[in-house]
């Protein structure tokens, strides 16, 4: 069904182009932000605005926090922060290479 009478596109036509529109801004985004910062910053900033989707979905929705949900938090965040503390490989590569000489 149209939108109105003076615009005749069906309102699903809409939703998708909004929805596309909406991914492009997304996507141009998330190419900035890979072009300008590191992988973990970037991952952090990916994975905060997943978690807080799901948290927005669950409220909107009235679904339940469950157990899984908690777990997969701590999966994502413990699996940043442990990449976070390693030590950067081209710092090892260059150590080697000057060991060499």
């Amino acid at each position: 069904a149209p939108l109105s009478s003076s615009l005749p596109i069906p309102t699903q036509f809409l939703f998708f182009l909004a929805n596309n529109l909406c991914q492009l801004v997304c996507i141009k985004g998330v190419f900035r932000l890979s072009a300008h910062f590191s992988p973990l910053t970037v991952n952090i900033t990916l994975s905060v605005r997943k978690f807080l989707s799901v948290v927005v979905s669950i409220i909107w929705f009235g679904n339940a926090w469950t157990n899984l949900h908690s777990i997969a938090t701590v999966a994502i965040f413990g699996g940043v922060f442990a990449y976070s503390q390693c030590k950067p490989v081209m710092a090892d590569m260059k150590d080697k290479d000057s060991k060499r000489d």
